[in-house]
Parts: structure tokens; sequence; C-alpha cells
């Protein structure tokens, strides 16, 4: 795997064929659009909000940083909720204790019905993971 700062694209190679690799292949892949054609992308939440709703979900303690957080410290639904989008994102079933930005900004995107870019955030992950 190469990444080509010029372009912003991964290039892979599979056997013998090389392919590039970018959130718009992943966008395609999931068929991930905007619904409603005048009804864009939403900027994600920043951290600051993402914190602020963790907090309002009923956590025990008030949080300064999402690295502090622990999933099991949430009430039953949003812990289900978390392990369902960790389970999608990374096929984990075990050792996850500890929520990643993008998937605290998924949360958030679904219980507000908001029109986030969710392969961007699945990009974001890839990228910090490589």
């Amino acid at each position: 795997m190469c990444f080509n700062s010029s372009t912003g694209l991964y290039s892979c190679q599979l056997d013998e064929q090389w392919f590039n690799l970018h959130k718009d292949i992943l966008r395609d892949a999931l068929d991930i659009t905007p619904s409603i054609d005048n009804n864009p992308f939403v900027a994600p939440p920043s951290s600051d909000t993402v914190i602020e709703y963790v907090n309002t979900l009923g956590y025990p303690c008030t949080l300064k940083n999402v690295s502090e957080m622990s999933v099991n410290a949430l009430y039953q639904p949003w812990r289900a909720m978390l392990s369902m989008i960790n389970i999608c994102l990374t096929g984990k079933t075990a050792g996850y204790d500890r929520p990643i930005h993008p998937m605290l900004q998924i949360l958030w995107g679904i219980t507000h019905r908001s029109n986030i870019d969710y392969a961007e955030r699945i990009w974001e992950e890839f990228i910090q993971s490589i």
C-alpha cells in the first residue's frame, strides 16, 4: 500500500492488480449518498459537542476528553448501540472498552438524525489505523 500525497489516494495491490482507494470508493461501496438531493451532508459534530453529548447520555462522571470514556460506564441502550457500530466497523466483539471519536460522531449522527457523511468518518478511522 502506498500513499500519494499529491492526489490523496492510497494505491493498493491485490495479487498482480493495483487499484486506488479513497473515501469516495468507500462511499459508493457502502451506498452512502444523501437520500434527498437538496439535503447535502452536514459537518460532523466537534469534539466538544461529542463530549457534551456523551455527558447528556447519563455518563456517571463529567468527561473532559473522549479518551477518558469507558463504554461500560454508559447505560445499556447506548452501550449496545456503540457495540453494534464497533462490530460493523471493525468486526471486533471483544476487547472493546474505549470508543474512538468517529464512532461517537456516528452515534451522535444516528440519534440526532443528522445527515453526516458516515463514509468519511469510517475513512478517517481507516487512515488513523494505518
